[in-house]
């Protein structure tokens, strides 16, 4: 998921103070935010802000606007700023216990989001989980996207049994009806009940959100090896949404898994044109598809054919990647969009390559790639194990001539002195 910074209420005091002029500065604040003028969304928030200078709300809405202002680049900016927000409203981030308030979520949330785009996800998963317990009485928007993040972090750290809770949990406490019954069921009888009861509560941010829930099942699916369950959510998620990118790749992993090799290639090769840049989402697709195709080939038994696929998705990580601008002097996360501060792949990449290498045959090159990926991987096992792979094979293929060429120096020798003492005798 790539979820942005400053999904919060606008400027939304209590009704028993705010006055008619300043709601008015409100409602034209949150149009222009959702419209995307966020420098006239600017100038009524200032006019709110001079209004109503104690007011939290007004406080973290402006540094919000501020940051989208500036295209999600200013993040040490943003930073400081949200941390100026918590301390008016007299909240400590790092002490999940004093969040008791829901009107705060909003501002724990944004921070969660921040440190899921920089890969810090046991910390964000800890807030999210904080954030949960306030669900019910939560703002509905928000609560979506608290939602999409919570289940996104539990498969970001491998956990997708509580994932899959958790989609059960929110299908029928946001989308589905009273008496339908759990998540595990097929999505569309559940659905087609829930139009019939309530027809217009199925709106399109409703519909948007559910199929969000199939995606982040089938990836649980995956995860789990459930590949039966996987296919029919696939088949509900083409047949309801069109075959998007996300669909093929969903479908292409489970042909990989089921070990349909040709079938995967087959798929990945029908991803649809792709308008959306790099910049814009954080991911290229490009280095999806050939690390995916790579990988496809190793287990089809053609380690050298996946290594050249898998360099080919380096390269296009590496051109990504120089495509944004270098980060400001001191300040690491700024200069480039929030979503794509921690998209680079190459350690990820660099441990296929080296796996691949290593059933190449070529355990010396595989070793530098995989010593390369211990940066992202050093709590891993498997990578440990793989760089002892690396020094046995290495090994074996120096070690055989070193013995046999000692033992046949030794045979000559020996052969010598007998030779010798026949001689003699």
């Amino acid at each position: 998921m790539s979820e942005k910074e400053g999904d919060g209420e606008k400027a939304k005091p209590a009704p028993s103070v705010i006055s008619d002029q300043e709601r008015d500065w409100a409602q034209a604040a949150l149009t222009d935010f959702t419209k995307g003028s966020y420098g006239s969304c600017l100038q009524n928030l200032s006019k709110l802000e001079a209004a109503r200078p104690q007011d939290t709300k007004v406080a973290h809405n402006k540094a919000v606007v501020e940051y989208y202002k500036t295209d999600l680049k200013k993040t040490d900016q943003f930073r400081k700023n949200m941390n100026a927000v918590c301390s008016q409203a007299h909240v400590n981030i790092e002490d999940l216990d004093s969040l008791e308030d829901v009107e705060h979520c909003v501002i724990y949330y944004n921070q969660a989001v921040l440190l899921y785009h920089l890969k810090q996800h046991s910390t964000a998963l800890k807030i999210m989980n904080k954030i949960f317990s306030f669900i019910e009485p939560m703002e509905e928007s928000l609560a979506h996207r608290v939602c999409l993040l919570l289940i996104e972090l539990h498969l970001c750290t491998h956990q997708p049994e509580k994932a899959l809770t958790l989609i059960a949990y929110i299908e029928n406490q946001f989308v589905l009806t009273e008496s339908s019954i759990g998540g595990e069921k097929d999505i569309k009888p559940l659905e087609k009940e829930h139009k019939e009861k309530k027809p217009v509560s199925m709106d399109a941010a409703t519909e948007a959100f559910r199929m969000k829930l199939l995606q982040f099942r089938c990836r649980c699916y995956l995860m789990t090896h459930a590949l039966k369950a996987c296919k029919r959510e696939i088949k509900t998620i083409i047949t309801s949404g069109g075959l998007n990118m996300a669909a093929v790749f969903l479908k292409g992993n489970l042909e990989y898994q089921r070990g349909n090799y040709r079938k995967a290639i087959k798929v990945l090769n029908s991803i649809p044109p792709i308008n959306l840049s790099f910049k814009e989402t954080g991911e290229s697709p490009a280095v999806l598809f050939y690390n995916n195709i790579g990988c496809i080939h190793h287990y089809m038994g053609k380690p050298n054919l996946a290594c050249f696929y898998i360099f080919k998705a380096l390269g296009e990580n590496d051109a990504a990647m120089k495509s944004l601008p270098k980060p400001e002097p001191g300040e690491p996360y700024s200069g480039r969009p929030v979503h794509t501060v921690g998209s680079n792949k190459q350690y990820e990449l660099m441990y296929n390559v080296g796996v691949c290498l290593l059933y190449g045959g070529q355990p010396t090159r595989a070793f530098d790639c995989l010593t390369e990926a211990i940066q992202v991987y050093h709590m891993n096992p498997r990578l440990w194990l793989r760089l002892a792979e690396c020094c046995i094979m290495a090994h074996k293929q120096v070690r055989p001539r070193v013995r046999c060429s000692g033992i046949f120096q030794a045979l000559v020798e020996a052969g010598r002195v007998l030779h010798h003492g026949s001689q003699a005798g």
